[in-house]
């Protein structure tokens, strides 16, 4: 077997580039302090020896994460969509995203323990179980988001659609094209469900 290649270490930056390691870690933070010769001569050495920066071992020294959890459902398109725009804006942000489906066999609470444990400063969550133990011991403790649904918890906030408002809007646009006889079709689980079919 061969031998995995050793992952390039600051230490060996800081050797092909003829600096100092403090001077690598600096530059690597993005402190102020090296000049912009300094600087960009780090960052050549690192793009060519293929240096990347150790963001969990980075994470374990600050007090803060800067990571967000997602619990969705991957085989859900509109939610995978808009994982995606969320991972554009987190990174924007400069936040970063930590993602975490939720399947038939990964349960609410097996789901959110497992973002729990890369230390996520907050949740974004479709359609969790809100029977969760897990789950209703951190609203309250961490910023929490239901995605696409409406839930009456004020330690949460939502991020929905006025399912109700859309749906009068489209039996308006019905009737006035003189249709009277309308069926709703869809599904009745979690709380958009029940909404739809009332409107």
């Amino acid at each position: 077997m061969t031998p995995a290649p050793q992952v390039p270490t600051m230490k060996d930056v800081a050797k092909h580039a003829g600096v100092s390691r403090q001077l690598v870690s600096m530059v690597m933070r993005g402190v102020a302090g090296p000049s912009d010769s300094s600087r960009t001569r780090v960052l050549a050495a690192a793009a060519e020896i293929g240096f990347a920066v150790n963001t969990s071992a980075r994470q374990l020294r600050q007090s803060r994460s800067r990571l967000i959890g997602v619990a969705f459902a991957p085989g859900n398109v509109f939610q995978s969509r808009f994982v995606q725009r969320l991972l554009d804006r987190t990174h924007a942000e400069r936040f970063g995203t930590v993602l975490s489906p939720c399947t038939e066999s990964r349960s609410t609470d097996l789901v959110i323990e497992e973002l729990l444990g890369h230390r996520v400063e907050a949740l974004a969550c479709f359609n969790p179980d809100v029977d969760s133990p897990v789950l209703d011991r951190v609203l309250g403790l961490l910023p929490v988001v239901w995605l696409g649904e409406r839930r009456g918890d004020p330690r949460a906030d939502a991020v929905h659609s006025d399912d109700p408002a859309g749906l009068r809007l489209v039996i308006d646009h019905l009737v006035g094209l003189g249709h009277h006889r309308i069926a709703y079709i869809g599904g009745l689980g979690g709380a958009a469900g029940p909404d739809r079919a009332q409107a």
